[in-house]
């Protein structure tokens, strides 16, 4: 079962929420980089390698 919450956060949350997440998620300011990353992951699982 997923859990699914909608927050809303002020600019000023938003950046201290990164600020603490900084260094415990990869690339969490390279949003680009990130989707990419996840891209090559993805495409790697489907063709199982």
């Amino acid at each position: 079962m997923a859990l699914e919450a909608i927050v809303s956060l002020t600019t000023e949350e938003k950046k201290e929420l990164t600020d603490m997440l900084v260094g415990r998620v990869p690339n969490i300011r390279d949003r680009r980089k990130t989707v990419t990353e996840r891209m090559k992951l993805n495409h790697a699982a489907w063709r199982g390698t």
